[in-house]
């Protein structure tokens, strides 16, 4: 595929470089293309915080694994950062920069000057703060480079076999707290729970998103009805984790907008 090659020819023009691997699609096609250009002179670094929602880790350390990558994990506390769990607009950034920094210390340590990210072409559209932090700290985004959209993204990575070509994007937990709302510990753990547990009962993707102590729950539209036979277990569930009152989106999230949120 031209595309593969586009991308190769941006990883060519460096040396050595640490791959930001989140265990997502788009980290996942720059870890394995990066690996086959660069051999051994790449690391995957996996960041772990209270954000991080529960099994991803380990889901990024297995996929390291299955695909021979060489790979660290590094874990980052996020909540002792005020400017991060203030929560305000410009959270995002905050979150990004901090992770980069951390990252890119690592890389000093190892000799490494370039760091590579997942970012996309489709990034681009809409206003992500963490952009900014990318820039700022020079990062490479290899598929943005190349032009590479998220839907091509998918589309090369079922060619060459990767076993997340078509996994929903997970994001971080702090995305489901309302803006200005203080980020806490308890909340993290409260999400976290409830979207493990809804999950459990075969709805593939779900968003707990909460407002104080009020949640809202959102899936695909073509698995609200499926929530919906579930109600009580949800609402005992929820209500068992210190919410008091509980929504459905009944509208249905577009598959897309998962991508982003």
């Amino acid at each position: 595929m031209g595309e593969i090659e586009d991308i190769k020819r941006v990883i060519c023009d460096y040396d050595n470089a640490i791959v930001a691997f989140s265990g997502g699609v788009d980290s996942t096609l720059v870890a394995k293309l990066s690996s086959e250009v660069m051999k051994s002179n790449v690391i995957m670094v996996t960041i772990q915080s209270e954000f991080t929602k529960s099994g991803e880790v380990q889901y990024a350390q297995k996929l390291a694994a299955k695909l021979r990558l060489r790979h660290k994990i590094i874990s980052v506390d996020i909540l002792g950062d005020m400017q991060i769990i203030g929560n305000t607009a410009h959270r995002c950034y905050y979150c990004k920069k901090k992770i980069m920094n951390i990252i890119s210390k690592f890389a000093e340590e190892k000799g490494i000057s370039t760091i590579f990210d997942g970012s996309n072409y489709s990034d681009l559209k809409d206003d992500r703060p963490g952009l900014r932090a990318l820039r700022e700290k020079e990062i490479i985004s290899p598929l943005m480079l190349a032009k590479i959209s998220k839907a091509q993204v998918r589309k090369i990575a079922a060619v060459l076999g990767l076993p997340n070509y078509n996994r929903a994007r997970q994001s971080c937990l702090a995305t489901r707290i309302a803006v200005n709302q203080l980020i806490t510990k308890d909340d993290l753990k409260k999400i976290d729970q409830a979207e493990e547990f809804i999950e459990s009962l075969g709805i593939p993707v779900v968003r707990v998103r909460i407002d104080k102590n009020n949640a809202m729950i959102q899936t695909y539209a073509r698995s609200v009805n499926s929530l919906l036979c579930r109600r009580e277990e949800i609402v005992s569930k929820l209500r068992s984790l210190g919410f008091k009152r509980f929504t459905l989106d009944l509208e249905g999230y577009p598959e897309e907008m998962f991508e982003w949120s």
